[in-house]
């Protein structure tokens, strides 16, 4: 999003004050941090090129955005040495073999270069790190002050256990020091664990996620036979993309039609969707139908066209909730 050039970003879905926001922003230098190591990384291949293909300069630049890897040899420690790394990507399942082949390629046609004080964007990938402290301001808490209240963030170093694969686990360290790396703006990836949301849901506390009896996401411990499912990340912990999610919750829906379908519904007295509507109209709450989302999913194209984008979306609840009720209000108006 920093670093994907105004030019680009007009010409989607992004809403038109973000692009602006992002428009004056002064960040040139981006670092992601990760725990584990390249073979760990879990964006695509087709997300990571995209990066490469940016351009250097928030205007559009011939210059293509510059993406590093550290420690420098990080592809080394993490997987195998000399001809035995090529042979250890040769093996690998295919998606995961293109995508570490097209991170090493990267890692050897971009030499790490110091780009400090430059006006060009550039992007670094730190592996084998993990945030311990965010270290402030000295003057952060001065109301004059128009700096980010961010000096610098911690981190600890990691190595891996056991042989390379998906599953390994990083450990710290001990033996060595923290790592400081200066910043203005620390951005946490969220969404890695999940959390009970209620103390009566059966949850793994070991893998953060809702304890599933099986790989469809039936959740286990439903002793009075009601029907409760999981499915993402929730249900599987934080491996893959959207498309993978996409598919895990389209499997979940399948199979709680089927057991809908084999259930027998004379043996339980719940009103189901009817209850729930009618305790919402005796709270006075009005839900968004999907008749209420049409309507707004068409006030969002239309506006979008005029900007030459897909849509431009509405950012406010309340102009929401004013667009999708916008028929009733104009029928309740015509009647009086």
């Amino acid at each position: 999003m920093e670093e994907g050039g105004c030019l680009i970003l007009a010409t989607t879905d992004i809403p038109e004050p973000v692009v602006a926001h992002l428009a004056s922003s002064r960040v040139r230098r981006v670092v992601l941090i990760g725990r584990r190591g390249p073979l760990h990384s879990a964006f695509t291949l087709k997300v990571f090129r995209e990066l490469t293909h940016l351009p250097a300069s928030k205007h559009g630049s011939a210059e293509e955005l510059a993406v590093h890897f550290s420690p420098a040899d990080v592809f080394e420690t993490t997987m195998a040495t000399g001809s035995g790394l090529h042979q250890f990507i040769a093996g690998l399942p295919r998606p995961r073999r293109r995508l570490t082949e097209f991170l090493l390629a990267t890692a050897k046609r971009n030499a790490p270069t110091d780009l400090t004080g430059s006006d060009l964007l550039h992007c670094e990938f730190r592996y084998l790190r993990s945030p311990v402290r965010v270290i402030p301001r000295a003057d952060s808490h001065s109301a004059s002050s128009l700096l980010s209240n961010v000096k610098a963030l911690d981190l600890r170093i990691n190595v891996l256990e056991g042989p390379p694969s998906d599953h390994q686990k990083c450990i710290s360290d001990v033996s060595a020091p923290l790592e400081r790396l200066e910043c203005g703006l620390v951005v946490r990836s969220i969404g890695y664990r999940s959390v009970q949301i209620d103390p009566d849901l059966p949850f793994d506390e070991a893998r953060g996620v809702v304890a599933c009896k099986d790989e469809f996401g039936r959740v286990a411990g439903e002793a009075d036979g009601a029907l409760l499912y999981a499915s993402g990340w929730a249900k599987r912990g934080a491996v893959g993309v959207i498309v993978d999610t996409l598919t895990d919750s389209r499997l979940t829906a399948q199979v709680i039609l089927q057991d809908l379908d084999s259930r027998n519904s004379t043996t339980s007295d719940a009103m189901g969707f009817q209850s729930l509507r009618e305790a919402l109209q005796q709270a006075g709450v009005r839900p968004v139908t999907f008749e209420d989302w049409e309507r707004i999913d068409t006030v969002e194209q239309s506006v979008g066209q005029s900007y030459g984008k897909p849509r431009e979306k509405i950012t406010s609840l309340e102009g929401l909730l004013k667009v999708a009720f916008r028929q009733a209000a104009e029928s309740r108006n015509h009647r009086q």
